[in-house]
């Protein structure tokens, strides 16, 4: 198994649905082809496309995962604010202002999709015994943004990897 995704964040339109297109050809040419793909992507035009025009019917299945629920949404923002608002209590009871920053803050709702999950194991890795929060949600960015971790730091999101590595 073969599994790529964001495939929808490469080089350019063209880029994308030629390599699709590549893809398609080679397993729909081979027969018994010895490997399985999954190509995750959000669900772009150009994409949809591409797959419709290769010639694998019967070999391709499009499968469309809707994970932008409002209400999910909303319920995750408002567990996030009541968290942060727990941890910055906890920490720094006499500091004025919100914590994070809202752009910080809207960074990290935005990245959940709705996922609890996600949520969740942002809070616990910001909060753990014996780390400075502050430093934790600088990581957090960090691996959100696909930047290098700030030395020291680990990876806030590897629960969530390992996660996936066992449903996949």
């Amino acid at each position: 198994l073969v599994i790529l995704d964001g495939l929808d964040e490469c080089k350019s339109e063209e880029a994308q649905c030629e390599f699709l297109e590549f893809i398609c050809g080679q397993v729909a040419e081979a027969d018994g082809f010895p490997l399985l793909w999954m190509i995750c992507s959000r669900p772009e035009l150009h994409l949809e496309r591409a797959v419709r025009r290769a010639e694998t019917e019967g070999l391709c299945w499009v499968e469309e995962l809707r994970v932008d629920d409002p209400e999910a949404q909303s319920d995750v923002e408002s567990y996030l604010r009541d968290e942060f608002r727990r941890i910055a209590k906890r920490c720094h009871p006499r500091k004025e202002g919100a914590w994070p920053p809202g752009k910080v803050f809207d960074r990290i709702v935005s990245a959940s999709s709705g996922l609890f999950v996600f949520a969740t194991t942002v809070i616990k890795f910001i909060d753990q015994s014996g780390s400075d929060p502050r430093s934790q949600l600088e990581a957090v960015v960090a691996a959100i943004d696909g930047a290098p971790l700030p030395q020291g730091s680990m990876n806030p999101l590897t629960y969530i990897d390992n996660l996936y590595l066992e449903i996949l």
